[in-house]
């Protein structure tokens, strides 16, 4: 976990919001659906802080039981919290607005504190320096070297440092490391791949083609309002603006959370986001991208090219692996086509290989 100054800001807010709340409720001023608000937040900020502080993009939405399930995909622990989650939830909209305006009890806004509270307190607990992880405390570890340091243990301590930079998912300083990629154009590494099996899938209102293997299925992607993909509808030729391709079938209900386990591929339209505002070329959605400040998670430039005539910008982004609790390299693309911009979006899994080779059968229709 990497407490940024980010972080902390987000820790800071939240608690400027239960300073407020109890304000309300000790002095007696104020409005008790203010009190209610303003728990809502203090929880919602210190959930944002624990993905920050995981070096995940915190997303802009309000929705605690959305939030908290980002955090259980990180600690499964935190679904100790949903009652909480749920009981908060309620606040954000109808203790704001008229049109959904409902008066809460004094006894309501008491337990939004304390569910506010309890989301805080096991934040705190999970990022202190006492949490186990991988087997050790952190503390114990602390301790150990101590002792080492004591008697001249020089070698111990080279050790515990190497153990650190692997669990933030990068190399040891002596370790033998290959150079990471310039912020030049390079060409990315291919493997020969059979792909005269692939399927096709055909998007008649976006006007493009792309093939992928035979044993994958093609899934509707729509986003929520909360900004989760959902998941449903085996496809081959559609007008939808999202879709994902899979290894593992979507579409039964047990299996949509095996999405972090599968090797997936999405293409998704990007409409509205900071990154289209005011761009008119994928070159200018590149620029935005590499430049937005995400914290821990960075973007490296691997090639561009041009397939039938459209401008593609490949590169990786450094992400939040759930199922290996490290951080790793994902493949994706920017390309736009007919004044539409697409992202593209690799897994955690996927080959850099099988992705290129995906992202070479894109045909444009029109």
């Amino acid at each position: 976990m990497n407490i940024t100054k980010y972080v902390k800001d987000w820790f800071a807010r939240g608690d400027d919001d239960l300073v407020l709340v109890r304000l309300i409720l000790e002095k007696e001023i104020g409005s008790l659906n203010l009190a209610c608000f303003h728990a809502q937040q203090a929880a919602e900020k210190y959930l944002k802080g624990f993905l920050a502080c995981c070096d995940l993009h915190v997303r802009k939405i309000h929705n605690l039981e959305i939030l908290l399930g980002d955090c259980e995909n990180i600690d499964s622990s935190f679904a100790e919290l949903r009652d909480s989650a749920a009981f908060l939830n309620q606040f954000y909209i109808e203790s704001r607005y008229p049109d959904d305006y409902i008066e809460f009890p004094r006894e309501d806004a008491e337990k939004a504190l304390e569910s506010a509270l309890r989301i805080k307190e096991f934040v705190v607990t999970k990022i202190k320096p006492q949490e186990k992880r991988g087997g050790f405390s952190v503390i114990g570890i602390t301790l150990v070297i101590a002792v080492i340091v004591l008697i001249g243990g020089g070698f111990f301590g080279y050790q515990y440092l190497k153990l650190q930079k692997i669990r933030e998912g990068t190399k040891p300083p002596a370790a033998k490391t290959e150079a990471p990629p310039s912020s030049t154009e390079t060409q990315p590494q291919t493997e020969e791949i059979d792909t005269s099996t692939w399927k096709t899938y055909r998007n008649e209102k976006y006007g493009f083609e792309v093939r992928y293997p035979s044993t994958w299925w093609a899934f509707k992607s729509q986003r929520t309002p909360g900004g989760d993909h959902f998941y449903y509808k085996i496809i081959e030729v559609s007008q939808d603006q999202n879709v994902v391709f899979s290894s593992i079938d979507l579409s039964e209900p047990d299996k949509r959370i095996m999405i972090e386990k599968s090797i997936w591929f999405l293409i998704t339209r990007e409409n509205g986001e900071y990154f289209i505002r005011d761009s008119h070329t994928v070159e200018d959605f590149w620029n935005k991208l590499g430049k937005q400040d995400r914290g821990a998670i960075v973007n490296r430039l691997i090639s561009k090219k041009v397939i039938y005539g459209v401008d593609f910008v490949i590169f990786e982004q450094n992400n939040w692996d759930v199922e290996t609790q490290m951080k790793v390299w994902t493949p994706q693309a920017l390309f736009m086509y007919e004044g539409e911009f697409f992202w593209v979006r690799g897994s955690a899994k996927m080959s850099s290989a099988l992705f290129y080779q995906i992202i070479s059968t894109f045909k444009f229709i029109r």
